[in-house]
C-alpha cells in the first residue's frame, strides 16, 4: 500500500530545497566575485581583516549547511547535534559585524546568504 503525502508537506519541501539552493548559489556567486572585486577596492587594514574573517565566517556556514545533509547521523545525536548548532551560532556571530564592515554589493549578498543560512540551520534544530 502506498502511503499519500500532504500536499503542505511537499509545498514545504519544495520550498526548503528551493530557498536552501538559492541560498548555497548566491554563497558561491559571492565567493567568485568577490575574489575579483577585492582587489579593486582599497580598505583599510583593519577592515580588510575583519571583512576576510566574515568571508570565511559564511563560507563556514555553508559548510556547516552542507554537512547536515551529507551527514545524515548529525540530525540524529543530540550531542553531535548540539556542537553543530554552536559551530553555526558562532560562525554567525563572527559573520555579522566582519561583513558590516565591508563594502559593496558583496555585502549585501554575504550578509543575506549568512542570515537565510542561520534561519534555516535554526529550524532544522527546532525539527529535530
Amino acid at each position: 500500500m502506498t502511503a499519500i503525502v500532504p500536499l503542505r508537506v511537499v509545498a514545504g519541501a519544495v520550498l526548503l530545497v528551493a530557498l536552501s539552493l538559492t541560498v548555497l548559489a548566491g554563497l558561491a556567486y559571492q565567493l567568485w566575485k568577490g575574489c575579483r572585486e577585492a582587489s579593486k577596492v582599497r580598505l583599510p587594514k583593519w577592515r580588510r581583516v575583519v571583512t576576510i574573517a566574515g568571508f570565511v565566517a559564511v563560507t563556514v556556514q555553508g559548510a556547516m549547511f552542507v554537512a547536515f545533509w551529507g551527514w545524515p547521523s548529525i540530525g540524529r545525536d543530540y550531542a553531535l547535534l548540539s556542537e553543530w548548532s554552536r559551530w553555526v551560532l558562532a560562525s554567525f556571530v563572527v559573520a555579522v559585524p566582519g561583513l558590516l564592515a565591508g563594502t559593496g554589493a558583496s555585502r549585501r549578498w554575504l550578509l543575506s546568504s549568512s542570515a537565510f543560512l542561520f534561519v534555516i540551520c535554526f529550524l532544522f534544530v527546532l525539527s529535530v
